[in-house]
């Protein structure tokens, strides 16, 4: 909660900012009491690697909270996103291993 509020304020004095937004929103994820916030977090998200579209980091977090909607479809493919940006993100590797790990235990 209180990094939520210290990014906010630091979107607040540099809204072009893509890096604060996009911890802005990972903050708000982490700090979400319902799905509405979890809904805030996406959009915030979202926006920053909109403004960005090579942070990695913003791929994973985005992927996050996909996994926590339960969309793990949609989670590795904005971790697939991570990788093709950054190979080494190991984040995102664990988010599309565990994608084709269900995946894969679903179809036998």
């Amino acid at each position: 909660e209180g990094a939520k509020q210290h990014l906010g304020l630091a979107r607040q004095l540099n809204n072009q900012e893509a890096v604060y937004e996009m911890y802005y929103g990972w903050a708000t994820f982490c700090a979400a009491k319902d799905d509405q916030d979890v809904q805030t977090a996406k959009r915030h998200l979202t926006r920053a690697i909109a403004t960005n579209p090579l942070l990695d980091d913003g791929y994973v977090f985005l992927a996050k909270v996909y996994t926590h909607m339960g969309d793990p479809q949609e989670a590795a493919e904005q971790a697939r996103t991570a990788l093709a940006f950054n190979p080494g993100n190991e984040d995102a590797q664990a988010i599309v291993a565990a994608a084709e790990t269900t995946a894969s235990a679903t179809v036998h």
